[in-house]
C-alpha cells in the first residue's frame, strides 16, 4: 500500500532515558508477550535460516536488541522447527542490563553484551548473521543508512524485520493496541507501581499504544530503503527488499536482507542479458 504520509520521527516513550525503569520494564515484557502472541518468530525465521546457511556458521549477532524479545523468539523457532541451534549475541547502544543479567546467567550459547555496541560500527570480532528486529525505525536516516553501510562495507549477512508499516492498514491494525495491552497486562506479574499505572490510572497501556502508532510513522518505506541502498551497490553484494504477511495481524511486515555473493553468483549476476 502507498505510504500515507511522509516519515515523521516523533518521540517514543520507550526510547526515553528519563523514563522510570518500572515503566520501561512493563513495556518490554508486554512487547515480548506480543511478539509471542502474533507469532513473529515464525514469520522471520525462514529468512534468517537462509542467511545462516549462506553464512556457513550458526551464529547470530543481534543489533538494537533492547529487551531481546523478537530475536529470542526467532532463535526458539530456528531450534524447534529448523534444526538450527545458533549461538546468539545480543547488543545495543544502551544495553538492557536487566535482560542482560537474565540471559548471561543461563548458558554459553546466549550472550548479551553489557558494553554499548554501535550498530553503525560493529566490532569486527562480532562475527555472524546480523539481525535487527523492530528496531530499524528507531534510527534517524543518517543512523539507518550507517547501519546498512557498515554491513555492506564489512560484507556481512544482515536481516532487518519490522512489524510496522506507514500505511492505513497498519494504522487501523495498531489503533486499538492500548486496549489489547491492557488486557494482556493480566497475564504478567507486575509491581505495585506497574499495576497502579495499568489498572488504576491506565497510563502504561496508552503510552505503549502511542509508541505503536509512532512506530508506523517512523517506519521506512521501500522507496526510502531503495534510496539508501542505491549508494551501497557492488557486484559482490546483494540486497533484497520485501514484505512478509502476518496472518495473525492481517498486515505486512517489511524486511531488508543483504548478503555477500559467491564468485559463481557474481558471474551470473554480472553476465550480460541474452535474448
Amino acid at each position: 500500500m502507498v505510504e500515507v504520509v511522509r516519515r515523521i520521527h516523533l518521540f517514543e516513550f520507550n526510547d526515553q532515558r528519563w523514563l522510570p525503569r518500572f515503566m520501561t520494564g512493563w513495556m518490554t515484557r508486554i512487547l515480548h508477550l506480543s511478539h509471542e502472541e502474533t507469532d513473529d518468530g515464525r514469520i522471520w525465521a525462514p529468512k534468517v535460516r537462509d542467511l545462516i546457511r549462506r553464512y556457513g556458521g550458526e551464529r547470530i549477532v543481534d543489533l538494537c536488541s533492547g529487551g531481546g524479545g523478537p530475536v529470542l523468539e526467532v532463535v526458539r523457532i530456528l531450534e524447534q522447527e529448523h534444526g538450527i541451534h545458533p549461538h546468539l549475541t545480543l547488543t545495543d547502544i544502551i544495553p538492557n542490563l536487566q535482560t542482560a543479567s537474565e540471559i548471561n546467567g543461563v548458558g554459553n550459547d546466549r550472550v548479551y553484551k553489557t558494553e554499548p555496541i554501535d550498530a553503525t560500527n560493529v566490532p569486527r570480532e562480532l562475527q555472524g548473521v546480523r539481525t535487527v528486529f523492530s528496531g530499524f525505525h528507531h534510527l534517524r536516516p543518517e543512523l539507518a543508512f550507517g547501519l546498512l553501510k557498515n554491513a555492506f562495507d564489512c560484507r556481512q549477512h544482515i536481516f532487518i524485520g519490522e512489524t510496522t508499516k506507514r500505511s492505513l492498514r497498519a494504522f487501523r491494525v495498531y489503533a486499538p493496541a492500548p486496549f489489547h495491552f491492557f488486557s494482556m497486562a493480566h497475564r504478567i506479574s507486575s509491581t505495585k507501581a506497574q499495576r497502579f499505572f495499568t489498572f488504576g490510572v491506565p497510563i502504561l497501556p496508552f503510552m505503549l499504544g502511542w509508541d505503536n502508532l509512532v512506530s508506523c510513522l517512523r517506519t521506512y518505506s521501500s522507496r526510502e530503503v531503495k534510496e539508501f541502498i542505491s549508494h551501497l551497490q557492488s557486484d559482490d553484494y546483494c540486497w533484497q527488499i520485501g514484505e512478509m504477511w502476518n496472518p495473525a495481524l492481517d498486515t505486512a511486515y517489511p524486511y531488508i536482507m543483504g548478503y555477500p555473493l559467491s564468485e559463481s553468483e557474481e558471474r551470473v549476476s554480472t553476465a550480460p542479458a541474452t535474448a
